[in-house]
């Protein structure tokens, strides 16, 4: 004899009750179907919505008992409600050793390698490919284009989504490169003792200003381009006297500001620091970060927010007017964050949100739009700009590089072997 619970047998007798209702609802239906019919024959007859919904309440009941019974809610609640899953919809191979790079953009990818330039659209489709011999290359992205050449080498070719738009070869090493959104690229040269040629191009590869930074004591670290084409943000270090400081110097590129020729604008003198990274946000305010700070410069170079370094920094990522840092180890005598947090900032500096990945080490940071997706040791995650996490993602393998592609649900993966297009859908 099997034995029953009194839980279930009081659920088995609500079962019986809803389906009593049921049977009780379906026969009062047939015979006003049947009384209906014997008085207008020709016409259909029609069930009274309270007769209706009292069935449908019914049989939503009876379901819903049924599988608290049989303990299939959370089937019920996956089926009417599938969780997102990411599945890869395209693929791109490319040889073992081609150092093959990606840069995203809205309208799909670029894929750099050791012997060509290609894009594709956001289906994976190749709209173009430009091929050339890097051994080594550097790449550099911004908005949709993108620029490439070798490690110390006297030629750099530049695309945007549709195209290669051109390339050009200078007299001397290259030894720092910017590269706008709008495509404008300015290059610095080392001609030797300590003597720089500068040289800014248009989008048609025009030189548009140029210059010559000179001074045994000078040596540029970082350059960026506004937004708006206007001003260049040269980063140096400045060693006099075994006193080493660092500046930020702002040039005119249009001749909109007074002293052309000459920074229009500098920072504050800044001791005993390198700084290294300079970016311009979209407001046109500078980040600039040193091996000890990060601050912000409005347009005259004045700093209007800045921030002590507890930890040592392996990545930034910036979008828009706003960016991240992935912080790694703690420096010396400081109280710094868990190794493997990032931590976003708006253009004023506040924080908006602070995420640490499982493991202690960040391996890719990059922000676009409103999201930015954050790996460590193979877990991924995707992040609005406030910090809500919006997914979470494992992907196996020897990864190269994630980036979003677009909005949040669309990743551009890319191993030793291939890149894949995976897409974030209901299943």
């Amino acid at each position: 004899m099997v034995c029953m619970d009194a839980d279930i047998r009081r659920r088995i007798r609500e079962v019986k009750d809803i389906d009593e209702v049921i049977r009780e609802n379906q026969e009062e239906l047939e015979e006003s179907k049947e009384s209906k019919e014997s008085k207008q024959p020709k016409k259909k007859s029609r069930i009274s919505f309270t007769k209706l919904a009292a069935l449908l309440l019914a049989t939503a009941a009876l379901v819903l008992v049924l599988a608290e019974v049989l303990g299939i809610t959370s089937n019920l609640e996956t089926f009417f409600n599938p969780p997102m899953h990411f599945v890869e919809t395209a693929y791109i191979t490319h040889e073992v050793g081609a150092a093959a790079q990606i840069a995203t953009s809205h309208s799909g990818f670029f894929l750099m390698t050791r012997d060509a330039v290609r894009f594709h659209n956001t289906d994976g489709t190749e709209i173009f490919r430009h091929g050339h011999t890097i051994t080594n290359p550097i790449t550099f992205s911004r908005g949709s284009h993108v620029a490439i050449m070798a490690q110390g080498g006297r030629v750099f070719h530049v695309y945007n989504t549709q195209n290669w738009m051109y390339s050009i070869a200078t007299d001397n090493p290259i030894v720092r490169f910017a590269l706008s959104a709008q495509g404008l690229v300015a290059v610095m040269t080392d001609r030797g003792n300590k003597v720089f040629d500068l040289a800014v191009h248009n989008d048609a590869g025009v030189v548009i200003h140029e210059g010559v930074v000179a001074g045994g004591n000078i040596t540029p670290i970082a350059m960026d381009i506004s937004p708006d084409g206007r001003v260049l943000a040269i980063s140096y270090l400045d060693i006099n006297d075994a006193q080493m400081n660092s500046f930020v110097s702002f040039f005119s590129l249009d001749g909109s500001h007074v002293g052309a020729e000459d920074a229009f604008a500098q920072s504050t003198q800044n001791p005993n620091q390198i700084i290294g990274h300079i970016r311009f946000l979209e407001n046109g305010r500078l980040v600039a970060v040193s091996d000890t700070r990060v601050f912000i410069l409005n347009a005259t170079a004045d700093t209007i927010w800045e921030t002590e370094l507890t930890n040592r920094f392996t990545h930034l990522a910036f979008s828009g007017n706003w960016f991240a840092i992935a912080y790694g180890d703690i420096m010396l005598n400081r109280d710094g964050y868990a190794p493997g947090t990032v931590v976003g900032y708006d253009a004023d500096g506040v924080r908006v949100f602070q995420h640490t990945v499982d493991g202690g080490a960040v391996h890719n940071l990059q922000a676009m739009g409103d999201y930015i997706v954050i790996g460590g040791s193979g877990h991924f995650a995707g992040l609005s700009r406030r910090g809500d996490v919006v997914w979470e993602h494992t992907i196996g393998g020897n990864i190269g590089g994630v980036g979003l592609m677009g909005g949040a649900n669309e990743l551009v993966v890319t191993t030793p072997t291939q890149t894949s297009i995976l897409r974030r859908v209901r299943q």
